[in-house]
């Protein structure tokens, strides 16, 4: 038989057994979890700043390949950092290094982030440096011109900050450990007699705080002999979360850099579900946020896009194309890349929007066949007139007066088309600073209205300008306004036949002044109505080659400089209707 004094002893040695094992159990837990937490911290610290490192030396390295120049940038950019940082050339060669003499560093070509960096992207590794005489956590990633790696960034941190935080975990529970079991030893008679109760509670919080409740606390006041095993507990606890704290901070800021990229970041599972989406990927593809549950081809609706990620997944290499979005008709640089997790087929989704260069190309290049097409008629009529006079045609009366005349209406008229254009591209590019002043509209629409009654009449064309007799004040500058109403005008008598009518008026509409120019003309077709405000648009280029298509374009940029807007309605046979609006002076409020 067992006799109470023995068996009190065995309980308290149960129970200091017990108390080690779930001590034993969660140390080796957090320890293991820390490690990995504070590597992985690291790591992705040392990502970022590489990442930073070849953003801004890339300049640098390319554009001026100067080494003092990417020396500086290195040594600025190391001085807000405690890490290591080297910009390294393909072949190995140290090309900058924030602490040492890059010309003193050994060739790195054989390091094993090297090789990753340039074949998968990024390269991480943890080894021994020679150089620095300890143990470093190293990261690099490619410098890219476009496609092609022209570098490496590589940042490099020691790893003894990690091992000594490990380190000091493993000394906190150690410690408690001890005192725990020393002074359940020493009161084996009290803590025989709650040692169920203490097991419960203690295993409890493990079972908590593994759950993911990282904020509960083991009661301090179970029993006495429990209590520093429970303060123990509870310092692991808040180590713990202090660590989950840095993680999630860590988490949070890769969440900011996705939701503020202007490209957008799918990544794809092995399902075909769309696990995460970015906003600019979101707004391109215009759907809400995702679920994992949502389907990749649900969301995009694209097949190029699924077969781009189908080959990247099978290859298990990084795919590239250029896509015409079936929604949106938008044009996009999509690049696949697999990553490596233990879920094979996940893939990450990067796309960036093409559709506005593509935009600014397409534009350009309609501009220099537009201004060809313009200067080719007249610059082939001046060479023409001009060959005929160096053939004899000086000494013909009948022809030398009028070659000439002509040839100078044709110089008039390129003239006219250059300062056209000048003018065009100074209000597109704001560099025409107009001094806007509260200006008496309704003055210059009656000076500028008498000046074409009588050109209309002698062409037999009636002018008609109706004002209200109080009209405010605008904010406008006074000789870009004048042009507008000109523009306006010349296009209205331009297209206007004899027995024809032009209408000018103005009416005040909330806080603008909309000024209407109407005319009785030939009218607009309806398909040419939403170009006819572009350069160089002309309505039946093959029957009319009057003025150089700038005018209506001119009249859109002052009106939106001013901001203003401007509109046309027209019947194609019936005339036209030309309106622009202009707000009215802060002093015409009141």
């Amino acid at each position: 038989m067992i006799s109470p004094k023995r068996l009190l002893w065995r309980i308290a040695v149960a129970y200091v057994v017990l108390l080690f094992l779930s001590m034993g159990i969660v140390s080796v837990y957090l320890v293991d979890f820390v490690r990995d937490g504070y590597y992985q911290s690291l790591e992705n610290r040392l990502e970022n700043e590489a990442n930073l490192l070849a953003g801004i030396a890339l300049r640098p390295l390319l554009d001026r390949g100067d080494p003092a120049e990417l020396a500086r940038t290195i040594t600025n950019l190391g001085n807000s950092s405690e890490s290591w940082m080297q910009v390294i050339a393909l072949d190995g060669t140290v090309l900058a290094d924030n602490q040492n003499d890059p010309t003193s560093q050994p060739n790195v070509a054989n390091a094993r982030e090297i090789a990753a960096a340039v074949a998968e992207g990024v390269g991480r590794d943890r080894r021994h440096s020679p150089e620095l005489g300890e143990s470093l956590a190293f990261v690099a990633v490619p410098m890219l011109r476009g496609q092609d790696v022209v570098a490496i960034a590589r940042t490099a941190f020691p790893t003894a900050s990690v091992r000594s935080s490990v380190n000091r975990i493993m000394a906190t529970l150690t410690l408690s450990g001890i005192i725990a079991a020393a002074l359940s030893i020493e009161v084996a008679y009290l803590v025989a007699h709650r040692t169920t109760r203490s097991v419960r509670a203690v295993t409890e919080g493990v079972r908590r705080i593994a759950e993911g409740e990282l904020y509960y606390q083991v009661d301090t006041d179970i029993s006495d002999e429990t209590h520093q095993l429970a303060v123990g507990f509870n310092q692991m606890g808040t180590s713990l979360r202090n660590m989950v704290r840095d993680l999630s901070s860590e988490r949070n800021k890769l969440s900011a850099i996705l939701d503020t990229m202007a490209d957008g970041v799918i990544v794809v599972d092995s399902n075909d579900d769309a696990m995460l989406i970015n906003p600019a990927a979101a707004t391109l593809f215009g759907v809400g946020p995702v679920t994992d549950e949502t389907s990749f081809a649900s969301v995009t609706h694209d097949h190029e896009l699924q077969q781009l990620i189908t080959a990247s997944r099978s290859t298990r290499e990084r795919r590239f194309a250029e896509i015409i979005l079936t929604s949106g008709r938008r044009v996009i640089s999509a690049v696949a890349t697999p990553l490596d997790d233990e879920n094979e087929g996940t893939v990450l989704v990067t796309l960036h929007d093409l559709t506005e260069l593509r935009q600014v190309e397409t534009s350009r290049r309609e501009f220099v066949s537009n201004v060809s097409h313009e200067l080719r008629t007249p610059l082939s009529s001046i060479k023409a007139m001009a060959e005929t006079l160096e053939d004899g045609g000086l000494d013909d009366p009948n022809i030398n007066a009028d070659y000439v005349h002509r040839i100078r209406v044709e110089s008039d008229r390129m003239t006219t088309l250059v300062n056209d254009l000048l003018e065009l591209t100074k209000l597109q590019s704001g560099l025409d600073d107009m001094d806007l002043q509260p200006m008496d509209i309704a003055a210059v629409i009656r000076e500028e209205g008498s000046r074409y009654v009588g050109i209309a009449e002698g062409s037999g064309i009636e002018t008609q300008v109706s004002l209200p007799e109080q009209l405010p004040k605008v904010a406008a500058h006074e000789d870009r306004l004048r042009q507008v109403v000109r523009n306006l005008l010349d296009n209205a008598l331009k297209f206007t036949p004899a027995d024809g009518k032009i209408s000018i008026s103005a009416v005040a509409n909330q806080n603008v002044v909309e000024v209407r120019v109407s005319d009785s003309g030939v009218g607009i077709p309806t398909e040419s109505l939403p170009h006819i405000f572009e350069r160089f648009y002309k309505v039946e280029r093959s029957r009319r080659e009057e003025g150089s298509g700038l005018g209506l374009a001119i009249v859109k940029n002052i009106v939106e400089a001013h901001g203003g807007e401007v509109g046309v309605e027209s019947k194609e046979g019936e005339g036209s209707a030309f309106s622009f609006t202009l707000p009215i002076a802060e002093s015409s409020k009141s």
